[in-house]
């Protein structure tokens, strides 16, 4: 999504979210290490996280499992395919 808006560097990421070049540069050389698979799988956990604590679910423990599951080796799927 930053790409399509223009951010194709620290310096125009950090114009376009108003943040710190410095922090800019660090979330680009972070980002190269992760495939779009990967973070499509994190952003898939978080909404998931999102909803169990909108729905009711002790938010502590909903983090806890979030954690977890974020930095443990997951059987991958790719939610792109079709």
């Amino acid at each position: 999504m930053l790409l399509a808006k223009g951010a194709r560097d620290p310096m125009s990421l950090a114009q376009l979210v108003k943040g710190s070049p410095f922090y800019a540069k660090k979330c680009f050389l972070e980002a190269n290490r992760f495939s779009l698979v990967e973070l499509g799988l994190a952003l898939e956990l978080l909404l998931e996280a999102d909803l169990k604590m909108k729905s009711g679910s002790p938010p502590a423990a909903t983090f806890e499992v979030l954690l977890a599951e974020l930095c443990l080796p997951r059987v991958q799927k790719n939610v792109y395919a079709q």
